[in-house]
């Protein structure tokens, strides 16, 4: 079967396909990908009103990589009923390749983003707007976080200044991905050590596909944590043009962004999604 899940009466996502082997549900991931999905649907609509402001923006973009670009749409389809364990501390609502899945897709998404900026900033202020206006959210307006930015920028001038740092051999294969070094770092800061921690921790597992993950107010809480923090990211001057001293130039300077610094190592570099296998025991 396949996953849906829906975004508005005029638009319906296609999650992936659900199969059964065993006593195990494999979800593999959708083709087109959700991002995809969406910026097709969004560059059909009518062109965006919304003015250019920081909330507008970061609220767009948490739209397109997390909220409904990843396989958090499903967790938190608002079709479905609650599960009435949602709420329970003690219980674990998204599994490890659940939220293995949601990391990946959410940093790939902003990475596309990112690119996008680099190469055609109208472009992607557009797809913003056009995001904030067509995409359902619980905010419309949110504050703007400047923590994480000050965080990577003063760890970037730190380990510039620094003369006696030997870098592992990996830094070159992040420089060699820019972008996605910068978008795992970002996505690390902005959401993967926020409020989801709360539905994914928890030692009783409970992993329906038919049912909502997250309340509604985990959900509004989930989604401010991240629009707020990704605010800068987005609405400020990106790294690449940044005036950072004697920094040294794009991409050369992500150097300063490596995985054994910033994020866990196991996020990837090139992965767009990934399988998900849930024991059936665990979705019932």
């Amino acid at each position: 079967m396949d996953l849906i899940a829906t975004v508005s009466e005029h638009l319906s996502l296609n999650a992936g396909a659900v199969s059964i082997q065993a006593d195990t549900f494999c979800i593999y991931p959708p083709e087109p990908s959700l991002f995809d999905q969406l910026c097709a649907w969004l560059d059909q609509c009518p062109r965006p009103t919304t003015g250019f402001n920081h909330w507008g923006l970061s609220i767009g973009a948490t739209a397109l990589c997390l909220r409904w670009g990843t396989y958090l749409a499903v967790l938190m389809d608002k079709a479905k009923p609650i599960d009435p364990r949602a709420s329970h501390p003690a219980t674990s609502m998204i599994s490890d390749e659940e939220m293995r899945r949601i990391n990946i897709e959410a940093s790939s998404n902003l990475a596309c983003l990112l690119r996008l900026r680099h190469q055609d900033e109208n472009a992607f202020f557009d797809r913003l707007r056009h995001a904030y206006e067509w995409l359902p959210m619980p905010q419309r307006r949110v504050k703007r976080k400047w923590a994480p930015l000050q965080l990577i920028l003063e760890t970037l001038v730190g380990i510039h200044q620094a003369q006696d740092i030997t870098l592992p051999e990996s830094v070159q294969t992040a420089v060699s991905h820019p972008y996605r070094t910068l978008a795992n770092t970002i996505i690390h800061f902005v959401y993967r050590n926020g409020p989801i921690e709360d539905s994914h921790a928890g030692r009783e597992p409970a992993y329906p596909l038919d049912r909502r993950r997250l309340t509604d107010g985990q959900a509004r809480q989930l989604v401010r944590y991240t629009a707020e923090r990704l605010s800068p990211f987005v609405s400020a001057t990106p790294l690449w043009d940044g005036d950072l001293g004697d920094m040294p130039p794009w991409p050369a300077r992500i150097a300063g962004l490596p995985a054994w610094r910033q994020y866990p190592h196991g996020w990837s570099l090139t992965e767009s999604s990934s399988q998900i296998q849930l024991k059936r025991a665990w979705t019932e």
